[in-house]
């Protein structure tokens, strides 16, 4: 195979490889090191959530996101309480503008001269600016005896042009950023 034609091949590869990669939302997770299953058996929701309108009332993400979370943490044997829980969960959403540069390489063929009579060469091509919308979702669990953070998950990714979300998209940010949360142990 042609030299030139196999770093052409080589570097769209790696091109196509790492636009995949940037399509799916990122999830990092931050821990408190003490943070003990045995310790908490409770949670509550913050009132209101930073999901909410500013007026109080509760948006359909919101309610997706409780529904999830209470999901989540069942399932690890924690107890939902109104009142006196000693964990409470809050969610907030956050969006940017980000711009990103794109080369817009100009490839073409030719009939070359001398001793190369074919080739394929990278034009002088110019760079597109594009701008695209980053949704971040933040997920905190606090101690509410110790008044400290002892959970933070964060999932972001790009948002759809009609800032709609899909249910399914949120249902994997969830577990992820939920799946390394401690099981709920009854001391002895």
């Amino acid at each position: 195979m042609n030299r030139t034609l196999w770093n052409f091949a080589l570097g769209t590869s790696l091109l196509l490889l790492l636009f995949a990669c940037a399509a799916t939302p990122r999830v990092d997770v931050a821990s408190d090191p003490g943070l003990g299953a045995a310790r908490y058996a409770t949670y509550t929701f913050h009132e209101p959530l930073h999901t909410d309108r500013e007026s109080g009332e509760s948006t359909v993400l919101s309610q997706l996101l409780r529904n999830l979370a209470r999901t989540e943490m069942d399932s690890r044997g924690y107890t939902y309480v109104e009142q006196d829980a000693d964990l409470e969960i809050n969610f907030f959403v956050e969006t940017r503008e980000k711009l990103e540069s794109v080369p817009d390489a100009d490839w073409g063929m030719h009939y070359g001269y001398w001793r190369y009579p074919y080739g394929v060469w990278g034009g002088y091509g110019t760079e597109r600016i594009r701008q695209y919308t980053v949704g971040t979702l933040h997920l905190d669990i606090v101690d509410l005896a110790r008044k400290q953070l002892v959970w933070e998950a964060i999932a972001e990714g790009r948002v759809r042009n009609d800032f709609s979300y899909e249910q399914d998209d949120v249902r994997k940010a969830m577990a992820e950023m939920f799946a390394e949360f401690p099981v709920h142990t009854p001391a002895p």
